[in-house]
């Protein structure tokens, strides 16, 4: 009795053990201290093709800040000065980070409403998958509609166009049609 009594121990001991080895080589978790600092956009893919950055997005510089802050900052296509976004971020699950970003929709039959009427404003937490990070390099990924991407400052700020009946059809197609869209950053030293 007293023989099956220290098995029954020894193999609790050992089920105790397989458990702890199991739980603790499974973790992936993330140090969210690998995405503070400052961030310069290097890269955006479309479906896996490489897409021509505007002067925006080539000069982008992404600070994210260790209190959940961050800010983009950017100089203008034209010249004429700089754009300033900033939001919320966090990451969850270690699979995904999420900023908080202002998305545009278009209002139904935006065509027939004055230009100020035309585009409605949310703002929203927007989740991308980490593909990677590291103290130098950042990927992370999204699938979204080509008009959130096209329209709405996912980290550079876009241009609305005035909608008209001539465009309106076309603006519309790029809220049915998904794109994944992957940003690539390198950290600032």
């Amino acid at each position: 009795m007293n023989i099956m009594k220290k098995i029954n121990n020894h193999i609790s001991f050992i089920l105790l053990f397989f458990t702890a080895f199991v739980f603790s080589s499974c973790n992936d978790e993330i140090d969210s201290d690998l995405f503070t600092g400052l961030w310069v956009q290097q890269s955006i893919t479309e479906d896996g093709q490489e897409v021509s950055l505007s002067e925006k997005e080539k000069n982008l510089e992404l600070l994210i800040e260790s209190n959940g802050v961050y800010r983009t900052h950017t100089n203008n296509d034209d010249g004429s000065g700089s754009t300033e976004y900033y939001g919320a971020w966090t990451v969850t699950d270690s699979k995904w980070i999420e900023f908080s970003v202002n998305t545009w929709t278009l209002e139904s039959d935006a065509y027939t409403l004055s230009e100020s009427d035309q585009w409605n404003e949310n703002h929203v937490l927007t989740r991308f998958t980490i593909l990677s990070v590291d103290a130098d390099m950042m990927q992370i990924r999204i699938k979204t509609y080509v008009g959130n991407k096209k329209y709405s400052p996912l980290f550079v700020v876009h241009d609305r166009p005035l909608v008209t009946e001539d465009n309106y059809s076309q603006i519309t197609n790029e809220y049915k049609e998904l794109k994944t869209y992957i940003f690539t950053f390198v950290k600032q030293q």
